[in-house]
């Protein structure tokens, strides 16, 4: 289970959230976006490929994954 932080890490301005592997944990740029589902899968994905142990996986493939798991609820 990935820890959930708000505010982003140090260097990252932008993202909406981010995925920190060395800390497992999610961050999310404020908590407004706390509550949006598309963040919160799609830096999921990025948790779940690093614990599986594959590659950290890519942008495009975490926004497919996020878009999929929110079109079958």
């Amino acid at each position: 289970m990935p820890a959930l932080r708000i505010g982003l890490p140090r260097g990252e301005k932008r993202a909406l959230g981010c995925y920190v592997h060395r800390e497992k944990t999610i961050y999310i740029s404020s908590q407004e976006y706390l509550y949006d589902p598309y963040v919160l899968i799609h830096e999921f994905y990025h948790h779940l490929r690093n614990v599986g142990g594959k590659h950290r996986g890519t942008e495009r493939h975490a926004k497919e994954f996020a878009l999929s798991f929110l079109k079958t609820t």
